[in-house]
């Protein structure tokens, strides 16, 4: 075997090593959600997230154009106003967006899996999916003293059964009057190989067992 190809097998072994191992690694998913509402009606919302050098932010106001920001090492690659991608959708020679494409894909997805049972599998894998750190912040006041008693209750009651990894705390204003501010943040773990193989996986299994259930199925209801 010559240099070069000695060289370029050790090149794709050295790639396919990393990969494996990206795959494998866990990666976290750090996101931020803020939002406020005013007693004269004003209100507004931003929120973020980042996953390795990539993040994405959004912000939407009372009478502003929401906007949605898109970077890579601190440096912005794409700002886009919701009216200009709206604009945009409907006009000739743009590809079809995204959402009918999902539904497309959800389709012929259905037909060879149950989608209910899939989200349920995903959802029992805790392993593979976890929340490291959360905090709920919520701040609030209405003119019905008691509701806010009460929803402080509910608030209360609610951080007793959520996981140790969420906290929430609650800031109530008896100020009498309706307004209300909230904050979500937290980093959120995840294997996106481990993840995919589990699926794979189990998709495999569902699609050959599948069958056989229906096969008894039908055994019973002919007898």
């Amino acid at each position: 075997m010559s240099t070069l190809g000695a060289a370029v097998l050790l090149v794709a072994a050295v790639s396919a090593g990393a990969g494996v191992a990206l795959l494998c690694w866990p990666w976290r998913l750090s996101f931020q959600l803020e939002g406020r509402g005013e007693p004269s009606g004003a209100w507004a919302l931003v929120g973020g997230a980042s996953l390795g050098p990539v993040s994405v932010t959004a912000v939407a106001a009372a009478g502003v154009v929401p906007q949605l920001q898109l970077y890579c090492w601190n440096r912005r690659l794409v700002q886009r106003s919701l009216t200009a991608l709206r604009a945009r959708r409907g006009a000739p020679g743009v590809p079809a967006p995204l959402l009918p494409r999902l539904r497309r894909l959800g389709a012929r997805l259905r037909r060879h899996v149950d989608v209910g049972e899939l989200l349920w599998f995903l959802a029992g894998e805790r392993r593979r999916v976890r929340l490291e750190s959360g905090v709920l912040e919520l701040d609030f006041s209405f003119r019905d003293v008691a509701l806010t008693g009460k929803l402080l209750g509910a608030v209360q009651l609610l951080d007793g059964v959520l996981p140790a990894t969420l906290r929430v705390t609650a800031r109530p204003r008896w100020e009498f009057e309706d307004r209300a501010a909230g904050g979500l943040r937290g980093v959120l773990a995840f294997w996106p190989g481990l993840l995919l193989v589990e699926t794979l996986w189990w998709v495999l299994r569902y699609a050959r067992l599948r069958p056989r259930a229906k096969e008894v199925q039908g055994d019973g209801s002919t007898r």
